[in-house]
């Protein structure tokens, strides 16, 4: 565990993110870089994870958000990044695109339920949901979150909860969570740049169909 470099990486990600900003908003991001230095101390966070969640902190700071990383949200969930804005919360959650080894021959179907399992559990928990994702990947977000949930087809519910069925069974996935889960926006996350760029699902997708397209998830 090299402590030092962590943080230097981080102080690094501050500056690139805060050049320009208010000496309010460095200080409250340097109250969250320095949140994830304890957490790393505890080998409970990854550099590349973390400096995604600096630069998710400090755009919803810069909205006027108070702003949580890694911050539980009942006994068995964790979210990456929340904020709250008088009775105005948010989440966001990161994907990296990352497929652990036991998923090497079916990872985008894994992702696309990860994506589905996320946002059914998470989503309920905040007034806006996110999904931050870096400009190197391709979010596999499923086309029944660009619907309202009054109009989603009680097959297309079924379908989505059997593919999560296949990855996750404690607690599992029901269909009651789909069908009220919503995405409200994608972060799209240029860490080089330390920018971001936030569209709505379905332009997100239109964007990205081609690419998709090949998998069967879009």
């Amino acid at each position: 565990m090299n402590v030092k470099r962590f943080d230097d990486d981080l102080v690094e990600m501050c500056k690139r993110v805060t050049l320009g900003q208010s000496p309010e908003v460095k200080s409250k991001l340097e109250g969250v870089r320095l949140h994830l230095v304890g957490l790393y101390r505890k080998n409970l966070v990854k550099i590349n994870h973390s400096v995604i969640e600096l630069l998710c902190a400090d755009k919803l700071i810069l909205e006027g958000y108070e702003v949580k990383v890694e911050h539980g949200l009942n006994d068995n969930l964790v979210c990456d990044v929340y904020g709250r804005k008088g009775e105005s919360t948010m989440i966001v959650e990161i994907e990296t695109g990352f497929v652990p080894p036991s998923h090497a021959l079916d990872p985008a179907r894994y992702c696309y339920a990860r994506i589905i399992s996320k946002t059914a559990r998470y989503s309920a928990f905040a007034n806006r949901f996110v999904l931050g994702t870096t400009v190197t990947n391709i979010l596999p977000v499923p086309s029944i979150f660009q619907q309202p949930p009054r109009f989603r087809d009680s097959e297309d519910m079924k379908k989505a909860k059997a593919i999560c069925d296949i990855y996750y069974s404690s607690p599992p996935i029901t269909i009651d969570q789909i069908e009220y889960a919503e995405v409200h926006s994608i972060f799209s996350l240029d860490v080089d740049h330390g920018s971001i760029h936030e569209t709505t699902p379905d332009i997100y997708l239109t964007q990205t169909e081609e690419q998709q397209k090949p998998f069967g998830w879009s």
